[in-house]
Protein backbone atom coordinates (compact mmCIF):
# COMPACT_ATOMS: atom_id res chain seq x y z
CA UNK A 1 0.00 0.00 0.00
CA UNK A 2 1.03 3.61 -0.65
CA UNK A 3 2.59 4.62 2.67
CA UNK A 4 3.15 8.79 3.79
CA UNK A 5 5.21 9.80 6.37
CA UNK A 6 4.52 12.83 8.69
CA UNK A 7 7.52 13.86 9.59
CA UNK A 8 7.89 16.87 12.86
CA UNK A 9 11.67 17.81 12.77
CA UNK A 10 11.70 19.83 15.69
CA UNK A 11 10.88 16.99 17.57
CA UNK A 12 13.78 15.08 19.96
CA UNK A 13 14.68 18.53 20.30
CA UNK A 14 15.56 19.22 16.32
CA UNK A 15 16.94 16.13 16.23
CA UNK A 16 14.70 14.38 13.66
CA UNK A 17 14.69 16.92 11.51
CA UNK A 18 18.46 16.47 11.39
CA UNK A 19 17.98 12.53 10.13
CA UNK A 20 14.79 12.88 7.71
CA UNK A 21 16.86 11.63 4.99
CA UNK A 22 17.75 8.25 6.58
CA UNK A 23 14.70 8.02 8.24
CA UNK A 24 12.55 8.65 4.57
CA UNK A 25 15.38 5.95 3.38
CA UNK A 26 14.21 3.11 5.80
CA UNK A 27 11.03 3.62 5.24
CA UNK A 28 11.14 3.22 1.26
CA UNK A 29 12.88 0.11 2.36
CA UNK A 30 10.47 -1.55 4.45
CA UNK A 31 7.40 0.02 2.81
CA UNK A 32 8.51 0.79 -0.83
CA UNK A 33 6.35 3.96 -2.20
CA UNK A 34 6.63 6.40 0.57
CA UNK A 35 6.17 10.16 0.58
CA UNK A 36 7.15 12.73 3.08
CA UNK A 37 5.36 15.65 4.40
CA UNK A 38 6.60 17.94 7.51
CA UNK A 39 4.68 19.91 10.24
CA UNK A 40 5.55 23.29 10.61
CA UNK A 41 2.95 24.59 13.12
CA UNK A 42 0.52 22.89 15.33
CA UNK A 43 -1.96 21.32 13.71
CA UNK A 44 -0.38 20.70 10.57
CA UNK A 45 -0.20 16.48 11.50
CA UNK A 46 -4.01 16.80 11.13
CA UNK A 47 -3.89 18.68 7.75
CA UNK A 48 -0.84 16.59 6.21
CA UNK A 49 -2.39 13.30 7.15
CA UNK A 50 -5.56 14.32 5.34
CA UNK A 51 -3.93 15.51 2.36
CA UNK A 52 -1.80 12.25 2.41
CA UNK A 53 -4.54 10.40 2.21
CA UNK A 54 -6.14 12.42 -0.84
CA UNK A 55 -3.13 11.81 -2.42
CA UNK A 56 -3.30 8.45 -2.15
CA UNK A 57 -1.66 7.31 1.26
CA UNK A 58 -3.05 4.07 2.82
CA UNK A 59 -1.23 4.02 5.51
CA UNK A 60 0.15 7.18 7.65
CA UNK A 61 3.12 7.11 9.49
CA UNK A 62 3.47 9.61 12.29
CA UNK A 63 7.59 10.65 12.78
CA UNK A 64 7.57 12.70 16.56
CA UNK A 65 6.33 12.60 19.94
CA UNK A 66 2.71 11.97 21.17
CA UNK A 67 1.06 15.21 20.01
CA UNK A 68 2.40 14.42 16.75
CA UNK A 69 0.82 11.15 16.24
CA UNK A 70 -2.31 12.37 18.07
CA UNK A 71 -2.72 14.81 15.04
CA UNK A 72 -2.13 12.60 12.77
CA UNK A 73 -4.49 9.84 14.30
CA UNK A 74 -7.61 12.99 14.16
CA UNK A 75 -6.62 13.59 10.43
CA UNK A 76 -7.57 9.97 9.81
CA UNK A 77 -10.22 9.45 11.87
CA UNK A 78 -11.80 12.58 10.10
CA UNK A 79 -11.90 10.80 6.74
CA UNK A 80 -14.20 8.39 8.28
CA UNK A 81 -12.35 5.02 6.84
CA UNK A 82 -11.45 2.21 9.04
CA UNK A 83 -9.79 0.63 6.54
CA UNK A 84 -6.78 3.02 7.24
CA UNK A 85 -3.45 2.05 8.50
CA UNK A 86 -1.63 4.37 11.54
CA UNK A 87 1.57 4.05 12.14
CA UNK A 88 4.64 5.49 14.32
CA UNK A 89 8.39 6.16 14.25
CA UNK A 90 8.98 7.62 18.17
CA UNK A 91 10.63 10.73 18.22
CA UNK A 92 9.83 13.29 20.98
CA UNK A 93 10.03 13.77 25.09
CA UNK A 94 7.20 11.21 26.57
CA UNK A 95 6.87 8.72 23.38
CA UNK A 96 4.29 6.75 25.91
CA UNK A 97 2.54 5.64 22.99
CA UNK A 98 5.35 3.63 21.57
CA UNK A 99 5.69 1.96 25.07
CA UNK A 100 2.20 0.48 24.43
CA UNK A 101 2.95 -0.30 20.76
CA UNK A 102 6.69 -1.60 21.97
CA UNK A 103 8.41 0.24 19.55
CA UNK A 104 11.80 1.12 18.78
CA UNK A 105 13.27 4.64 18.24
CA UNK A 106 15.35 2.85 15.33
CA UNK A 107 13.49 3.28 12.50
CA UNK A 108 14.62 0.22 10.58
CA UNK A 109 13.46 -1.89 13.68
CA UNK A 110 10.22 0.50 14.01
CA UNK A 111 8.94 -0.10 10.43
CA UNK A 112 9.93 -4.13 10.52
CA UNK A 113 8.04 -4.30 13.41
CA UNK A 114 4.92 -2.49 11.61
CA UNK A 115 4.56 -4.92 8.74
CA UNK A 116 1.67 -5.11 6.50
CA UNK A 117 1.54 -9.10 8.25
CA UNK A 118 0.86 -7.52 11.93
CA UNK A 119 -1.45 -4.95 11.18
CA UNK A 120 -4.90 -5.10 13.34
CA UNK A 121 -7.89 -3.74 14.50
CA UNK A 122 -7.13 0.10 16.35
CA UNK A 123 -9.72 1.36 19.07
CA UNK A 124 -9.83 5.15 18.98
CA UNK A 125 -11.27 7.32 21.81
CA UNK A 126 -13.37 9.91 21.40
CA UNK A 127 -13.46 13.02 23.61
CA UNK A 128 -16.15 15.97 23.72
CA UNK A 129 -14.02 18.34 26.09
CA UNK A 130 -15.52 21.90 27.26
CA UNK A 131 -13.51 25.25 25.84
CA UNK A 132 -13.33 28.33 28.44
CA UNK A 133 -16.22 29.90 26.03
CA UNK A 134 -18.62 26.71 26.92
CA UNK A 135 -18.35 25.19 23.30
CA UNK A 136 -17.40 22.24 22.50
CA UNK A 137 -14.42 20.98 21.14
CA UNK A 138 -14.28 17.03 20.20
CA UNK A 139 -10.75 15.05 20.05
CA UNK A 140 -9.81 11.54 19.26
CA UNK A 141 -6.83 9.95 20.56
CA UNK A 142 -5.50 6.30 20.88
CA UNK A 143 -3.41 6.70 24.15
CA UNK A 144 -5.09 8.31 27.41
CA UNK A 145 -7.01 11.11 28.37
CA UNK A 146 -6.60 12.62 31.75
CA UNK A 147 -8.70 14.89 33.25
CA UNK A 148 -7.93 16.78 36.64
CA UNK A 149 -4.33 17.77 37.35
CA UNK A 150 -2.75 15.67 34.72
CA UNK A 151 -4.22 18.31 32.39
CA UNK A 152 -1.98 21.11 34.35
CA UNK A 153 1.34 18.99 33.87
CA UNK A 154 0.81 18.29 30.36
CA UNK A 155 0.51 22.15 30.17
CA UNK A 156 3.88 22.69 32.24
CA UNK A 157 5.65 20.51 30.05
CA UNK A 158 4.77 21.68 27.02
CA UNK A 159 5.43 25.36 28.09
CA UNK A 160 9.39 24.21 29.44
CA UNK A 161 12.07 23.10 26.84
CA UNK A 162 11.97 19.64 28.30
CA UNK A 163 15.77 19.63 28.25
CA UNK A 164 16.07 17.23 31.17
CA UNK A 165 14.16 14.36 28.78
CA UNK A 166 10.52 12.41 29.24
CA UNK A 167 10.73 10.91 32.69
CA UNK A 168 12.23 13.92 34.66
CA UNK A 169 10.45 16.64 32.56
CA UNK A 170 6.87 14.98 33.50
CA UNK A 171 7.79 13.94 37.24
CA UNK A 172 9.22 17.56 37.62
CA UNK A 173 5.87 19.16 36.49
CA UNK A 174 3.79 16.75 38.46
CA UNK A 175 5.86 17.34 41.74
CA UNK A 176 4.94 20.83 41.18
CA UNK A 177 1.76 20.39 40.30
CA UNK A 178 0.74 18.38 43.22
CA UNK A 179 1.96 20.52 45.40
CA UNK A 180 -0.65 23.16 44.53
CA UNK A 181 -3.29 21.53 43.02
CA UNK A 182 -7.01 22.57 44.63
CA UNK A 183 -9.47 19.85 44.04
CA UNK A 184 -12.96 20.81 42.90
CA UNK A 185 -16.00 18.20 43.99
CA UNK A 186 -16.58 16.13 40.74
CA UNK A 187 -18.60 13.30 39.48
CA UNK A 188 -18.19 10.65 37.88
CA UNK A 189 -20.36 8.07 35.77
CA UNK A 190 -19.50 5.39 33.60
CA UNK A 191 -20.68 2.76 31.92
CA UNK A 192 -19.20 -0.76 32.20
CA UNK A 193 -18.58 -3.41 29.06
CA UNK A 194 -21.50 -5.15 30.33
CA UNK A 195 -24.08 -2.47 29.86
CA UNK A 196 -23.57 -1.29 33.99
CA UNK A 197 -23.84 2.03 35.02
CA UNK A 198 -21.64 3.23 38.24
CA UNK A 199 -20.81 6.51 40.08
CA UNK A 200 -18.49 7.94 42.01
CA UNK A 201 -18.14 11.37 43.75
CA UNK A 202 -15.25 13.06 45.82
CA UNK A 203 -12.52 16.07 45.10
CA UNK A 204 -11.09 15.68 41.70
CA UNK A 205 -7.47 14.51 41.54
CA UNK A 206 -6.59 12.75 38.65
CA UNK A 207 -8.39 10.22 36.20
CA UNK A 208 -6.81 8.46 33.73
CA UNK A 209 -9.11 6.93 30.50
CA UNK A 210 -6.73 4.58 29.18
CA UNK A 211 -6.71 3.16 25.66
CA UNK A 212 -2.75 2.24 25.54
CA UNK A 213 -0.89 1.88 29.05
CA UNK A 214 1.60 4.36 29.57
CA UNK A 215 1.56 8.18 29.94
CA UNK A 216 3.13 11.10 31.53
CA UNK A 217 6.41 9.97 30.14
CA UNK A 218 6.48 6.58 31.63
CA UNK A 219 3.43 6.20 34.30
CA UNK A 220 2.24 2.79 33.79
CA UNK A 221 -1.69 3.82 34.62
CA UNK A 222 -3.43 0.86 32.64
CA UNK A 223 -1.30 -2.24 32.66
CA UNK A 224 -4.34 -4.18 31.43
CA UNK A 225 -5.30 -1.98 28.86
CA UNK A 226 -5.45 -3.45 24.83
CA UNK A 227 -5.96 -1.05 21.99
CA UNK A 228 -7.99 -3.17 20.80
CA UNK A 229 -10.64 -4.71 23.22
CA UNK A 230 -13.26 -2.12 22.58
CA UNK A 231 -13.29 -0.91 25.98
CA UNK A 232 -11.20 1.34 28.09
CA UNK A 233 -9.11 1.15 31.44
CA UNK A 234 -10.13 3.72 33.82
CA UNK A 235 -8.07 4.84 36.55
CA UNK A 236 -8.33 7.62 39.23
CA UNK A 237 -6.30 9.20 42.09
CA UNK A 238 -8.86 10.02 45.16
CA UNK A 239 -7.65 12.46 47.52
CA UNK A 240 -5.75 11.45 50.59
CA UNK A 241 -2.50 13.50 52.71
CA UNK A 242 -0.16 14.29 50.47
CA UNK A 243 2.92 12.04 52.36
CA UNK A 244 0.34 9.32 51.37
CA UNK A 245 -0.44 10.52 47.99
CA UNK A 246 3.45 10.88 47.18
CA UNK A 247 3.79 7.37 48.74
CA UNK A 248 1.47 6.00 45.89
CA UNK A 249 3.28 7.69 43.00
CA UNK A 250 5.79 5.23 42.41
CA UNK A 251 2.73 2.81 41.72
CA UNK A 252 1.97 4.63 39.21
CA UNK A 253 5.06 3.92 37.22
CA UNK A 254 5.99 0.58 38.18
CA UNK A 255 2.87 -1.07 37.07
CA UNK A 256 0.84 -2.05 40.06
CA UNK A 257 -1.48 1.09 40.46
CA UNK A 258 -4.11 -1.20 41.83
CA UNK A 259 -1.53 -1.70 45.58
CA UNK A 260 -1.95 2.08 45.77
CA UNK A 261 -4.02 2.93 48.55
CA UNK A 262 -5.61 6.23 46.63
CA UNK A 263 -5.57 4.95 43.56
CA UNK A 264 -9.20 2.93 41.96
CA UNK A 265 -9.69 0.85 38.74
CA UNK A 266 -12.48 0.12 36.04
CA UNK A 267 -13.61 -0.98 33.07
CA UNK A 268 -15.78 1.25 30.71
CA UNK A 269 -16.71 2.14 27.20
CA UNK A 270 -18.28 5.46 28.02
CA UNK A 271 -17.67 8.18 30.83
CA UNK A 272 -18.33 11.54 31.74
CA UNK A 273 -17.14 13.94 34.13
CA UNK A 274 -18.03 17.00 35.94
CA UNK A 275 -17.14 19.30 38.57
CA UNK A 276 -17.64 22.12 40.14
CA UNK A 277 -16.68 25.61 39.13
CA UNK A 278 -14.44 25.99 36.16
CA UNK A 279 -11.07 25.54 35.21
CA UNK A 280 -10.33 21.60 35.35
CA UNK A 281 -8.61 20.56 32.44
CA UNK A 282 -8.11 17.96 30.77
CA UNK A 283 -5.54 16.02 28.03
CA UNK A 284 -5.27 13.73 25.54
CA UNK A 285 -2.29 12.23 24.41
CA UNK A 286 -0.21 15.32 25.46
CA UNK A 287 -2.70 17.79 24.06
CA UNK A 288 -5.14 20.37 25.60
CA UNK A 289 -8.41 20.54 23.78
CA UNK A 290 -10.41 21.90 26.90
CA UNK A 291 -11.95 20.75 29.78
CA UNK A 292 -14.76 19.70 31.65
CA UNK A 293 -17.42 18.37 31.91
CA UNK A 294 -15.91 16.26 29.94
CA UNK A 295 -17.18 12.84 27.58
CA UNK A 296 -15.35 9.89 26.49
CA UNK A 297 -16.55 6.91 24.58
CA UNK A 298 -14.76 4.20 23.06
CA UNK A 299 -14.64 3.82 18.91
CA UNK A 300 -13.90 0.05 18.54
CA UNK A 301 -11.54 -0.94 15.15
CA UNK A 302 -12.08 2.53 13.87
CA UNK A 303 -8.69 2.52 12.55
CA UNK A 304 -5.93 -0.03 11.80
CA UNK A 305 -2.47 -0.22 12.97
CA UNK A 306 0.52 -3.09 13.50
CA UNK A 307 2.40 -3.42 17.33
CA UNK A 308 4.15 -6.12 18.86
CA UNK A 309 2.16 -6.85 21.83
Amino acid sequence: MKTALVLNPRSGGGKTGARRASILAAARAAYGDVALYETAAVGDGMRLADAAVADGARRVIAVGGDGTANEVVNGLVGRGDPSLVFGLLPAGTGSDLARTLRLSHDPVVAFAAQSDAAIRPLDVMEGRFTRADGTTAIRYGVNVIGVGMGGEVVQRVNASDKAWGGFLTFLGATLTTLGGWTAAPAEMIWTDPEGGEHRWTGPLMQVFIANGRYCGGGMHVAPSARLDSGELALTWVEKDTLPRMLAALPRLYDGQVERAPTVRTARAVEITVSAAGVGVPCDVDGESPGGVPVTVRVLPARLRAAWAG
